[in-house]
């Protein structure tokens, strides 16, 4: 590991992409603990991106990507809507491959 760490040639914190520790862009990580109905047992739910942490709504709930990706696709999801794929990721899945680019734009 330390050969392969050494041939990396990071680009140095430039404040706008790559920020400083002392200067982040968010004080928190871009992760954070969910529960409530939709978690009972509690879940990781990824917010890189999000400012609003806490959410009154609609939320779209499958139990799979393949199933969110269909409705995303048929144009289903709303503007506001939050998308909830459960079962995917290390412990239900292999992956979510597609999580990423899928919100509803």
């Amino acid at each position: 590991m330390a050969e392969n760490l050494a041939e990396l040639d990071p680009p140095a914190p430039d404040g706008s992409v790559v920020h400083p520790l002392s200067d982040p862009i968010h004080a928190q990580g871009g992760i954070a603990i969910l529960r409530g109905s939709l978690a009972p047992k509690g879940s990781v739910v990824k917010i890189a991106g999000i400012d609003q942490l806490c959410f009154e709504g609609t939320a779209r709930v499958f139990d799979g990507e393949d199933a969110a990706m269909d409705e995303i696709l048929a144009g289903k999801i709303k503007a506001g809507d939050v998308v909830v794929i459960r079962y995917e990721g290390p412990k239900g899945g292999p992956e979510c491959a597609r999580c990423s680019p899928s919100p509803a734009r």
